[in-house]
């Protein structure tokens, strides 16, 4: 499935379990393998911490998410 304009996934972060959440303006969904890609800018905030970066691969099976390129973060302290 394509999903266009403003895109948010919430859910909660691997290991932590802190709130996460990911914003885009297109996204790519498999929901059979539960695999979820975009080659558009991605913004990913979680526990005051923000990235960005441009493409963005997702397995939310295992749990894994690559940021593919212009990776920029800011980490706040707690």
């Amino acid at each position: 499935m394509q999903l266009t304009g403003n895109v948010v996934v919430k859910g909660q972060a691997p290991g932590g379990g802190e709130p996460l959440m990911l914003s885009t303006d297109n996204m790519r969904v498999n929901t059979p393998t539960q695999y979820i890609e975009t080659t558009a800018p991605v913004k990913l905030n979680w526990a005051g911490h923000e990235l960005t970066a441009r493409g963005m691969q997702a397995d939310l099976k295992a749990g894994t998410l690559r940021l593919e390129s212009d990776v920029h973060g800011k980490f706040s302290q707690k």
